[in-house]
């Protein structure tokens, strides 16, 4: 996260591996708690920041803690978020822990800026 062109907090990441392309961004909605229908199953996305849609399905692109099952079972282990394990695991968004989550639900805004670079 950055601030003034200064980085304040750096997080381990996980992504797709070819959405949202390089570009700015606005965030243009933050939901506490929304959902998401993949992989045969409904996914609870916490803290979820929206800058994009989707260039295949144009399904909403943001920052989100890692998903969970209701039940709270995680999709994904909080050790390999940012690993090359699991490169590519997201549908396209920016998946985060729990934490970090936290850090950009607080420090972005409707209206601010996204820039992805890669």
């Amino acid at each position: 996260l950055c601030t003034d062109r200064a980085i304040v907090r750096v997080m381990a990441i996980t992504t797709a591996r070819d959405q949202p392309d390089p570009g700015v961004y606005p965030v243009y909605a933050e939901d506490l708690r929304t959902t998401s229908w993949t992989g045969g199953h409904t996914s609870i996305l916490d803290r979820f920041v929206a800058f994009t849609r989707g260039k295949y399905e144009g399904a909403r692109i943001g920052f989100h803690a890692v998903p969970h099952l209701r039940d709270g079972t995680l999709l994904q282990p909080l050790e390999t978020v940012g690993t090359q394990a699991l490169f590519g695991a997201s549908s396209g968004c920016i998946r985060v822990r729990p934490a970090d989550a936290v850090a950009v639900w607080d420090h972005l805004a409707v209206g601010d800026e996204v820039h992805v670079i890669s």
